[in-house]
């Protein structure tokens, strides 16, 4: 009876599925620079696409809200923190304060990606800059998307 008891959890042990296993992600991170809201409007539909990517090429994402006043200053020092610690490869910048600060900034930057969500169509500037046109909540999402996994290749 013994023997058949041992048998019996043997075999149940080895037909017992693997405990999941965290991602890996890859050394790569794309940074999502906005105001402080990123659950609708085009904030939403960039952050949609950088997960998108995330999925796809196991490169992290997060977002960053701009800390302090409503300033051009503080979207400036927010932003100056990602540049300086080396914690994001690219930047997707959305928003007014966020897009002002990633394109004073981008110069500077040179081995830093930047990428603006500006349904305004603006210029790319230098060339680590890339320009997505906000015309529909889907093309910012793809456009967000393809871009990154660009990036991260």
């Amino acid at each position: 009876m013994l023997v058949v008891l041992v048998g019996i959890g043997l075999v149940a042990w080895s037909w017992w599925p693997e405990p999941p296993r965290a991602r890996q992600y890859r050394p790569v991170a794309a940074c999502l620079l906005v105001d402080d809201d990123i659950t609708r409007g085009p904030a939403a539909s960039a952050w949609a696409g950088m997960q998108d990517a995330s999925t796809e090429s196991l490169a992290r994402v997060q977002y960053i809200e701009i800390q302090g006043p409503p300033t051009a200053e503080s979207a400036t020092s927010t932003l100056a923190g990602l540049t300086t610690s080396g914690r994001c490869t690219a930047v997707v910048a959305v928003d007014e304060r966020a897009i002002t600060a990633a394109r004073a900034e981008a110069g500077a930057h040179p081995d830093l990606a930047f990428v603006l969500v500006d349904g305004g169509g603006g210029e790319q500037g230098s060339p680590n800059v890339t320009v997505i046109d906000g015309s529909s909540t889907e093309e910012i999402r793809e456009q967000t998307r393809r871009e990154i996994l660009r990036l991260v290749g």
